[in-house]
């Protein structure tokens, strides 16, 4: 046995899969219908309990190649029903033996529709997963609870390069997933990557062609001095921000940010270029966004035709950013439009 309970005073029971234990984390859903193992690595979900939409989880097991880092990164994983026998050619081991052994907290049998409709309607909020019934200080506990310094623990801790071509490219990393890495290096770009907290001086200093603001976790809010950095950046190189950089690229030009309701955590989000009219579907995970009314400095490109939340600011010839994030899985974004813009700018 084992229990999903929420800030507001709502628990669910289920039955305990993977690691033995109890965790904390903000309760959102994701809808799409594969993936489950992308989802769960996938850096922007640091300090996230994910409820997966989907109702059979655990169908195609783990491929130990397929993560998009190199450990989970949710918090903790909610599923309708956990399928305990894969079928898979390329399977490693089954999802139980892979949250057990990275000390990952899962829950089945929940009714998720139910879930995925408390979120949409009262919003995120914290939430906990455990193996005993919770206790009134259990869910007092949740009122005051906020992730820890996510970005810091996604973000890479020391610069590195990687060797290519004449052109080179900067990123500063605020929790970048693999497959984004993979399409930015696929362009056969000299490639340094900063931690997130490096200094504007020390980018600038490594005489890149073009700077990249990566996705990553957490509320773009806290992170005053990446905002700073960005200011000093901006105008000094071609600039392009993805997911959470678009986001900090927004408040360094003066724009402000809020929490959406829900977020957006889904494989299938329709969005729609400005400049050509046409609309692409998207992959995005996040849960902040610009605040349409606020932007004051430079143009909104790209719309979300669900709700018509901004989903792309163009800055000029010198910058731009996108809230959703292209990646080397083509299929999964079908606007490669947001990266050419970036490549034909800074040449090849």
């Amino acid at each position: 046995m084992a229990y999903l309970y929420l800030a507001d005073g709502t628990m669910y029971e289920g039955v305990s899969v993977g690691y033995t234990g109890d965790t904390v984390g903000m309760l959102a859903f994701n809808t799409s219908m594969a993936g489950y193992q992308e989802i769960i690595t996938d850096k922007t979900n640091a300090g996230m309990i994910v409820t997966m939409t989907y109702p059979l989880i655990g169908n195609v097991g783990i491929c130990d190649t397929d993560g998009e880092s190199d450990k989970p990164q949710a918090y903790g994983l909610v599923m309708r029903d956990y399928t305990e026998v894969p079928s898979n050619w390329k399977c490693d081991r089954t999802l139980r033996d892979f949250l057990t052994a990275n000390n990952v907290v899962a829950i089945s049998g929940i009714d998720t529709r139910a879930v995925t409709r408390k979120i949409r309607n009262d919003g995120i909020q914290p939430a906990g997963i455990s193996r005993n019934k919770p206790t009134e200080e259990m869910f007092i506990a949740l009122q005051g609870f906020t992730p820890e310094a996510v970005t810091a623990m996604a973000s890479t801790t020391k610069p590195y390069e990687i060797k290519g071509g004449v052109k080179k490219v900067a990123i500063l990393d605020l929790g970048m997933n693999k497959s984004f890495f993979e399409l930015i290096k696929s362009y056969g770009y000299t490639i340094k990557v900063f931690p997130h907290l490096t200094r504007a001086e020390d980018i600038n200093a490594y005489s890149a062609d073009g700077v990249i603001i990566s996705d990553g976790p957490g509320n773009p809010k806290k992170l005053p001095d990446v905002v700073e950095n960005v200011k000093k950046i901006k105008g000094q190189k071609i600039m392009a921000g993805f997911g959470m950089g678009h986001l900090v690229m927004a408040l360094a030009n003066g724009s402000d940010t809020t929490i959406h309701q829900y977020g957006h955590h889904d494989a299938n989000i329709p969005v729609k270029d400005l400049k050509n009219g046409k609309v692409f579907i998207t992959t995005q995970n996040h849960k902040f966004e610009v605040i349409a009314d606020s932007v004051k400095t430079g143009k909104v490109s790209h719309i979300n035709w669900n709700d018509k939340g901004i989903e792309g600011i163009d800055y000029g010839e010198a910058a731009y950013s996108i809230q959703y994030v292209p990646t080397i899985r083509k299929s999964m974004c079908a606007d490669e439009n947001v990266m050419t813009k970036f490549v034909k700018r800074i040449g090849k």
